[in-house]
This record gives C-alpha cells, structure tokens and sequence, in this order.
C-alpha cells in the first residue's frame, strides 16, 4: 500500500537529520479509501511516543501528497534478521528472540494503553536498531479500540490473525494483537510460522475458537530442542484460538519471560553484533 524512502531534513546551520518518508504507492493514489487509511495511520502513529515505537514528526505535503515523517532506523527488521540466519543454515539465539519480544512488548504495551490496536504485528513491523533496541513500525491498519468491525479488520498480514479477526460479530482487543505476537515468536525460534494456512478461513463468517481447535498450532518445543518449558508453554498460551485463555496484557507475556531469565539487557554484546553482522 505504501512506500518508503530514506531522506535528509535540512536546516540553518548545517542542520541535517536523517528521516524516512512514507507515502502511498503511486498505483494507488487514486483510491479515496486508502488514502483515507493513510491520513488515520497518521493520525494514530502521530500520537505515540515510546523508546520502543517509531517516531512520527509530522505528515507534510509533497508534490501534492500526503507523506510521513518518521525516524529513521538505522537496522533491519526482524523479517531480514531471521531469512540471513536461515540463510546461514541458523536459527536465533533463544535468549536473542524472546529478548526481541520483550522489548517488542514494552512498545505494544503502550500503544494499548493508548486505546489504540496495532493489529499488523510481525517480524517485518519489528525493527532491530544498531545498539540493540527494538522498535514497533507501521500503524497503516491499525485501530482503536472498540471500533466496530467493518471490511477494514481484514486488512493485514492473515497468516497472523487471531481467529476472532475472522468473525464479523466478534469483539476484537489487544489479544488479538498477543495472538500475533505469538505467531511472530514462534517464526523467530523456528524460522517457520505455526499455522501454514486455514481452509476456508474468510473474513465475516462468524468462527468461534472451537472452529480452530482441529487445527492447533505446533509446540515450538516439537521444532527446537533447547526452549525451556516457560517459554514452550507461553506461546502455546498466546496461540490458543481461545481469546479468553490467552495472556491479558503484554505485560503479563514480559512478565514471563524476564522471570523465566530469557530476557538480556537493552544494548549490542557479541551475539546480537554477529546476527546484525549478517543482516
């Protein structure tokens, strides 16, 4: 939907800061909804202001269209971190991944307590700076809370929907977006997502949790020998089809892995500069 570039924001002085710039796709620009969507990402984005979520400066006018200011991060996404390691016959350090989340959970954690839903949760909207901190990108679907379902809750990446995102007539919340953030733990522990795809799986028919249980996902534990059994059991606790069994908040999944010790400190050791190295 939308494109991204690297710019420089000048000024008096010398001033110069690098920006990234994002703005509807050229093909695209001709569609009032999605510039309608594009003006609300704005709008929401605009009003976050957290070490773990990208910042947005402002929405200026361009050539005539609406572009993004954001800050620019000097890393690579999590989606390009894990494809070079499976590249290199390797998979994430298990301290590395669940180190990832945690952090990726102090982020989603606020822009929940903001009322806002991310809703596109994914290793690509997770990006990894050069000194180690993660930051949560791209609000283009994202949502308040509360807002009735409509077309729109389709928009995303469906290989990491909760199944009550299926159900015109359900009440979607934040454990949607925890159900996500599971699936993308399992991706950085495994290199494989949980759940391939789902028969028949469209948005509007109303589907029920049970509809899901013929198809539970894998342990991570069946996939990697050394995750301990905390961690095991909190994935499968965020992939439940059940929103009602899943953890409450991010806070509850950060709680977890720090006192399981999965969790290091913010910042490069020799690890994370070997994986960042390869990216």
């Amino acid at each position: 939907m939308a494109e991204v570039w690297l710019a420089s924001a000048k000024g008096p002085g010398g001033f110069e800061k690098q920006v990234a710039l994002k703005r509807v796709k050229r093909s695209l620009r001709s569609s009032l909804e999605l510039k309608q969507l594009f003006l609300n990402e704005a709008c929401l984005a605009a009003r976050m202001s957290h070490p773990n979520v990208v910042l947005t400066h402002g929405l200026e006018r361009i050539d005539g269209d609406a572009v993004l200011v954001m800050e620019h991060v000097d890393g690579p996404s999590c989606r390009r971190l894990l494809a070079r390691e499976l590249d290199a016959g390797l998979l994430l350090p298990v301290e590395l991944a669940c180190s990832i989340v945690a952090q990726a959970c102090e982020g989603l954690g606020y822009v929940h307590r903001q009322g806002v839903l991310h809703l596109d949760v994914s290793p690509e909207n997770l990006l990894v700076t050069s000194t180690g901190v993660v930051k949560l990108c791209d609000f283009g679907v994202a949502r308040w809370a509360g807002e009735p379902c409509d077309d729109a809750w389709a928009r995303g990446k469906p290989a990491y929907f909760a199944p009550e995102r299926l159900d015109i007539t359900a009440r979607v919340d934040a454990r949607a977006d925890l159900y996500a953030l599971g699936v993308t733990l399992f991706e950085l522990l495994t290199g494989a997502r949980p759940i391939a795809q789902r028969s028949g799986a469209t948005f509007g028919a109303p589907r029920s949790g049970e509809q899901f249980e013929g198809c539970p996902a894998p342990r991570v534990s069946a996939a990697r020998g050394d995750v301990p059994a905390e961690l095991d059991a909190l994935v499968a606790k965020l992939l439940v089809p059940e929103v009602e069994r899943r953890p409450r908040s991010c806070g509850e999944v950060s709680e977890v892995l720090h006192a399981a010790g999965l969790v290091r400190p913010i910042g490069l050791d020799a690890e994370l500069s070997a994986v960042l190295a390869r990216s």
